[in-house]
Formats: C-alpha cells, sequence, structure tokens
C-alpha cells in the first residue's frame, strides 16, 4: 500500500518558498504597478495615484496608501484587506489559488511564467548618498523666495541642502544640467525632492515615516499645532512657538509613540494637515484616533491653497495665518 505525501503545513515560509511576494501583488492587485512608484489603488475606487507597493527595509514588499491608512502592511495584508479574511485564511486562499495544494508540484508556474518580475535589490534598503553644493541665486529666488520668511540661513539651519548629485542603491541618478533638487539632511537619512518634477517622481526618501520634528518645542501649559511637513514647519515657526511636525498626512506618520508623547506634553493639540478631499479625511483619521483638534487653511483658498506655506506663498505675509490660528484658538 502506498502512503499519501503529508501535506505541508500553510504558513507565510510554505508559500514563499514557491512564489515570492511580488508573484502575490500581482495575482490580487488589479491595477498596474511599478516598485517604489505610486499608482491608482483601484480596490477603494480612487483615481488619485496614492497606493505605493515598495521595498521596506526587510527587503520585502510591502504597501501603502497615503491616502486611506487602511491599505497597508505585507503581500498577505492586501489578501486580508481585499477579501475581509483573516490572515490564516488569506493563506489557505493564496494557496488554493496558485494551485500550491492538492496540485502538481509546479502547477503554480502556469501563472508566474505569464509575466517578467523586476529586479528588485533585496541586498540593501534605500541608500541614499548626496553631495551637497552652495545655493544658486536660482533656488533661492525662483523657490524658496516664494516664501519670504525661507532664506539661505534657515535652511542650513533645518539641514536642507542643495543637491549636486544623488545615488541610490550606488548607482547615480540622472539630474538635469539646471534642475534644481534639494535634500532633507536626517542624520545619515535623506529625503529628496525634484521640486521641477511630475507629483509622482518628485520625493525619494529612506527616512522612516514615523520621524517627527519639533517635539522639544513642546510645553504642557499651552497648545501644540501639529502640522505636516517640514517645509511647513520653516513657515509656522516664525507663526507660533509651540509647534511640531510630521513626514506627512498618512495616519502612520504618527506613531502611537509620538501621538501620545505630544498629547502628554500639551494643553491642546490642533492638528493641520492639507486642506483638499485627501488630506481632510487623513487628518480627521488622524484626530480621531488621538483625540486632537482639526486644523486646516480657509476652503475658500482652495484649490491655490492647501496647506500653510500655500497661504503664506499667496499672502506674502504671515498675518493672515496669524488672524486664523487666534479665531481658531489656537493662539490665546
Amino acid at each position: 500500500m502506498q502512503l499519501c505525501r503529508k501535506q505541508e503545513a500553510i504558513t507565510r515560509a510554505f508559500i514563499l518558498g514557491k512564489i515570492s511576494d511580488y508573484d502575490i501583488y500581482k495575482y490580487y492587485f488589479p491595477s498596474d504597478f511599478k516598485i517604489n512608484r505610486p499608482t491608482i489603488n483601484s480596490l477603494r475606487g480612487e483615481k488619485l495615484a496614492s497606493f505605493t507597493i515598495f521595498q521596506g527595509i526587510d527587503g520585502k514588499l510591502h504597501h501603502h496608501d497615503q491616502a486611506d491608512d487602511y491599505w497597508k502592511g505585507d503581500c498577505f495584508n492586501l489578501v486580508c484587506q481585499k477579501y475581509g479574511i483573516t490572515l490564516y485564511e488569506a493563506l489557505c486562499k493564496i494557496a488554493k489559488d496558485f494551485f500550491l495544494v492538492d496540485a502538481p508540484p509546479d502547477a503554480y508556474k502556469v501563472i508566474t511564467s505569464q509575466y517578467v518580475k523586476p529586479v528588485v535589490d533585496t541586498k540593501r534598503y534605500s541608500q541614499i548618498q548626496c553631495t551637497t553644493k552652495a545655493y544658486t541665486q536660482h533656488e533661492l529666488k525662483d523657490y524658496w523666495g516664494r516664501y519670504p520668511v525661507i532664506g539661505e540661513q534657515k535652511l542650513k539651519k533645518h539641514n536642507v541642502w542643495s543637491l549636486k548629485e544623488v545615488y541610490l542603491n550606488r548607482r547615480k541618478l540622472p539630474i538635469g544640467k539646471h534642475e534644481m533638487v534639494f535634500g532633507y539632511q536626517y542624520g545619515d537619512r535623506w529625503k529628496i525632492m525634484f521640486p521641477e518634477r511630475e507629483k509622482t517622481e518628485k520625493w525619494l526618501s529612506n527616512v522612516p515615516l514615523d520621524t517627527p520634528g519639533g517635539l522639544e518645542n513642546l510645553n504642557k501649559d499651552h497648545n501644540t499645532l501639529a502640522i505636516k511637513s517640514l517645509k511647513c514647519y520653516m513657515v509656522m515657526e516664525e507663526v507660533y512657538e509651540y509647534l511640531c511636525y510630521f513626514q506627512n498626512e498618512s495616519l502612520g506618520s504618527v506613531s502611537d509613540i509620538t501621538g501620545a508623547y505630544v498629547t502628554e506634553n500639551s494643553k491642546k493639540v490642533f492638528y493641520g494637515g492639507d486642506s483638499d478631499l485627501a488630506g481632510k479625511k487623513a487628518s480627521y483619521r488622524i484626530t480621531e484616533k488621538h483625540h486632537w483638534y482639526h486644523i486646516n487653511t480657509p476652503d475658500p483658498l482652495l484649490p491655490r491653497v492647501k496647506d500653510w506655506s500655500d497661504w503664506h506663498e499667496e499672502a506674502q505675509s504671515l498675518k493672515p495665518i496669524i488672524e486664523h490660528l487666534k479665531r481658531k484658538n489656537v493662539i490665546v
């Protein structure tokens, strides 16, 4: 009598021993995507390119939707989120859909042989190296000069540099002869801005998403204004002393530890992200989770103005911002 072969337990390791995390994303995510490039999350019906599948610090693929923090995690989490099922149910579904169980040993290749996988460097996580140069008058006048309170000395104070060369995982990136490129330096990490490029090509970063700034400004006897982005911070520090900032407007940019610290060291916390629809949705998630108050730039200023630096650029003054914060009882 021939004994049946014992079925191996269906685990992450079992699945990834046969197929890759890219295969799983390719099968279950309906939109075309490129690694590390924002795309449309058709799973939730929006038309903005806010969803990114990226290589994480562990060398594996992960996803995050900047406009809806529900969509984040790894390939297995994506299946859970898509179908509203548990992790074990997701593992079983993947194993069944890819013919990893109750099928010939190589049956899954019927699916994975239909496309070419991209080359993903799993040895390094977004190593970014830069060489700086002196700011040009063009950069100071035509970009930073749009914000009167941001001058060269303030940029240097906050470690914002003009860049000559940028290397990603030791590969030099192409930069136009007269293209403006700025680097926000956080220790040995960089957040690179290409202000003249399209929105999907504008940023490159290996700074952890939940890296805050300005926490040293908090005071339990005063309200805190929490905002997104260092550029807005450089404007708003001229307006209000008790100020901190996060890397972007997503819920993931405010860790539980940082959120608790800000709350504990403030009289009240007012969070002010972008005032457009996506920005408000993100702000409501953050304020609801951390029990903060929502504030943003006035709606009538849309679409020209959606954040604090936009407002300063349009007004060429801080006065209307100060008056707004006083009306909203942030400044008392």
